[in-house]
């Protein structure tokens, strides 16, 4: 481990306390959630937990009772006796039928009978519920769930708080939503002292008092927290100890969350505390093993289409920006990619910016990451492919990047990449000029999907419609507004943003691009020949309304050098007469299009016809409605 590895990840821990300040839109599209901007915070810091994921593991369910949210489909027994009795309200007339007359009803009858009941019979038919569904009769409304609540409710009246919280606990790992809320409303009656003490003499009750001030503490007032605190500290438990030691290091108190976590045991929790403390004296490889021991302990809770990362999501994350501190940038990879539904912003940026091309190619391959259309917004293998296509794309590697670009862009790509290797190739600066040109009008109409970056600063990953750069703002101390969504923090991750930037890194930089084709075939063009005109003309217009300045130079070179032609720069530019050009060259020399190495020959003939095709198909359509 380089001691400046080390140092940039304790200074950067160091800085928390003065961490600029972020604001955030107001409104717009709900952006996934990013863990590059602010990562001295994101390192430092131990999120808040949430009460009821935390406590949704506190027992383990005695039975897999179904959980039934809403009415549930209704029992198949038209026309039984079962279910006339019951409709009738003979509930005790159902139970009394032999068992395999009252397959559907039982559970029902023996609820209803809680239910309607007095509060004896509540604490008599509710277990029976659930004897009932262990017999083998049927849940379809997922009561058995249901009466642990219920019954929980009865004990709580009784003042048998620990029964309500055993009961409660069960529902709540079987995922019923109201055996968590419930705990929750339980732990906030612990501000009365008599209570409080009921539950920290019970093992489960600690459990849930500890959760609650690890998750919930600033519901508390000082002196709430301090009883709190004192009453859990008086059984030293290591499941209490651990969400302790995490409400310590949330407080601030660094001594005292490693004194306490050194007894707490193996838990998931205790591992994300010791990886903080390990990484606030700078030991960047203990860091990382805890890391890899907490995410492994916690349940990934982050899938398709999900909105907020669980727990582990975030682990894992930490873990990428570890690695990305030390020069790990394929690991880093590895990592956001296994929580790259939680972190979408985060592996588009490693892909596009901080591994190779040869690295993200290597990435691609031993994941055989599949093919297809990629989808806005989605971070999956048709999407990965294409980002790698576009980056072969930019880096000039044509024929490797039709492998990786989805159908619909593969011929296009094939006849950009043969337009700028004729360019290159011919000796005759008419023909080179002309696919010059023809390479820039694929740039601007097609180059989002041909050559757009999927992070910053084209964003294609939101089909260029949104800049992150443009609302990821913040304000340092000294005032200085930033508003990069990515801020590198050590030199090799700078190195490899340099390394893999985009020849123009400015939003739509296809465009500047496209721009910057059209002027060099203007170029290679006699100054007094109408293509000449045309080609200064598409170069400003490709640019038009994004940078002004660039768009007065061209106009400024074409008053100066071009010909007296009637258009209107940057706005209407007619088609190039190249041949018509030729007039004004000495001796014109035409050579034949190379082709690229997949092509041979009468496929390039067909791939020169399909350049015009296209040429003519885009110069149909209004360029500024593109992004």
């Amino acid at each position: 481990m380089s001691a400046r590895v080390v140092l940039s990840i304790v200074g950067a821990l160091a800085l928390t306390a003065m961490a600029p300040e972020r604001t955030a839109t107001a409104c717009g599209p709900a952006f996934p959630t990013t863990l590059l901007t602010g990562r001295a915070e994101v390192l430092s810091e131990l999120p808040d937990g949430r009460f009821v994921d935390d406590v949704a593991r506190l027992v383990t369910p005695a039975h897999a009772y179904a959980v039934v949210i809403g009415p549930g489909e209704p029992p198949d027994d038209v026309g039984t006796r079962e279910r006339a009795l019951y409709e009738r309200g003979d509930y005790a007339g159902v139970l009394a039928l032999p068992a395999a007359k009252r397959q559907h009803r039982s559970t029902w009858a023996a609820y209803m009978l809680a239910r309607t009941g007095s509060h004896a019979a509540g604490l008599r038919y509710y277990p029976q519920v659930r004897s009932l569904v262990d017999a083998g009769f049927a849940d379809d409304g997922g009561l058995a769930a249901s009466s642990l609540g219920q019954e929980a409710r009865l004990h709580l009246a009784d003042g048998d708080v620990v029964a309500a919280l055993r009961l409660y606990a069960e529902q709540a790992a079987l995922g019923h939503p109201d055996g968590a809320t419930s705990l929750l409303l339980v732990a906030r009656t612990a501000r009365d002292p008599e209570r409080l003490a009921r539950m920290a003499a019970d093992e489960l009750g600690q459990r849930v008092l500890a959760s609650y001030l690890y998750t919930r503490r600033d519901e508390l007032t000082a002196d709430e927290r301090d009883a709190l605190w004192a009453a859990l500290a008086a059984h030293p438990r290591p499941a209490t100890v651990e969400r302790l030691a995490a409400a310590a290091y949330q407080d601030g108190r660094w001594d005292v969350a490693a004194f306490l976590v050194a007894t707490a045991g193996d838990g998931p929790l205790a591992s994300w505390v010791r990886a903080k403390l390990a990484l606030r004296r700078g030991d960047v490889v203990a860091a990382d093993h805890e890391l890899a021991s907490a995410a492994a302990g916690f349940a990934p809770a982050c899938g398709d289409g999900c909105e907020v990362p669980g727990v582990a999501d975030r682990v894992i994350g930490e873990r990428a920006l570890v690695a990305i501190a030390e020069g790990r940038f394929t690991d880093a990879l590895e990592h956001y990619w296994s929580v790259r539904q939680a972190y979408g912003d985060d592996v588009n940026y490693v892909a596009e910016r901080l591994v190779t091309t040869r690295e993200l190619q290597q990435f691609v391959d031993d994941h055989e990451l599949e093919g297809g259309t990629p989808e806005l917004w989605t971070t999956d293998g048709p999407s990965m492919r294409a980002l790698l296509g576009r980056r072969l794309m930019r880096d000039g590697d044509f024929r490797t990047a039709v492998d990786y670009l989805p159908d619909s862009m593969r011929t296009i790509a094939v006849a950009y990449g043969l337009a700028l290797e004729a360019a290159t190739a011919t000796r005759d600066p008419i023909t080179a000029a002309e696919q010059l040109y023809v390479a820039s009008l694929l740039a601007r109409s097609d180059g989002m999907e041909l050559l757009g970056t999927s992070h910053s600063p084209d964003w294609a990953r939101y089909g260029g419609e949104y800049d992150r750069d443009a609302v990821e703002t913040w304000t340092d101390s000294d005032g200085t507004l930033h508003d990069a969504m990515v801020h590198p923090i050590t030199g090799a991750e700078a190195a490899r943003n340099a390394a893999s930037a985009p020849m123009f890194a400015r939003r739509y930089h296809y465009r500047y691009l496209a721009s910057a084709l059209a002027e060099q075939a203007a170029d290679r063009l006699p100054h007094r020949s109408q293509a000449y005109a045309m080609t200064l003309c598409e170069a400003g217009r490709y640019v038009r309304f994004v940078d002004d300045a660039r768009v007065t130079a061209l106009w400024e070179r074409y008053v100066r050098t071009g010909p007296s032609v009637d258009f209107g720069f940057g706005e209407y530019c007619p088609a190039p007469e190249f041949e018509r050009a030729r007039r004004f060259v000495a001796t014109p020399r035409r050579s034949r299009l190379p082709t690229l190495a997949p092509v041979g020959g009468a496929a390039a003939l067909v791939l020169a016809l399909v350049v015009g095709a296209l040429v003519w198909r885009r110069r149909q359509r209004r360029f500024a409605a593109r992004p």
